[in-house]
C-alpha cells in the first residue's frame, strides 16, 4: 500500500511532526509483514481505495513511532536523501537511543509522548 501520512500531536494547538508530501516520495507498506508501527496497518485495513482519513491514536500504541519516523525522514525526506549521515558508535538495544534520534521534536516525544493524529 503506498499512501501519503500527516503527523499532528493531538495537543492544542497542534504541532505538525511529519508530512509525507514534502518527501521524496510517498510511504509504502506490505501489509501483514509486521511493520514496527502495526497501528498503520491496522488503520489501512479499515479504508478505501483513495479515502482519506483521520485517526486519533493513543500514545500507549505507537511508542515506536520516534524510530519509524527517523527512519522515514532519513529515508525520504528532501532535507536527508542523499546525505552521509555522521557515524557513532552503533548500538543495536536501547543503548542507540542514549544519543538521542537526532531530531529533537522526537527527542522530546520519546521522553514525554502524546496522543497523535494520523491522517492518511
Amino acid at each position: 500500500v503506498t499512501f501519503h501520512l500527516r503527523t499532528e500531536t493531538c495537543n492544542e494547538p497542534p504541532k505538525l511532526l511529519d508530512d509525507s508530501k514534502t518527501w521524496t516520495k510517498p510511504v509504502e507498506l506490505l501489509l501483514g509483514k509486521k511493520f514496527k508501527l502495526e497501528v498503520w496497518e491496522a488503520c489501512l485495513r479499515t479504508m478505501a481505495l483513495g479515502e482519506i482519513s483521520s485517526f486519533k491514536i493513543d500514545k500507549s500504541l505507537i511508542s515506536t513511532y520516534p524510530v519509524v519516523a527517523k527512519t522515514l525522514r532519513e529515508a525520504f525526506h528532501k532535507d536527508f536523501v542523499g546525505k552521509k549521515k555522521e557515524e557513532k558508535g552503533s548500538h543495536c538495544c536501547g543503548m542507540g537511543l542514549k544519543d538521542g534520534l537526532g531530531h529533537k521534536d522526537l527527542d522530546s516525544l520519546v521522553a514525554k509522548p502524546v496522543d497523535l493524529k494520523f491522517t492518511i
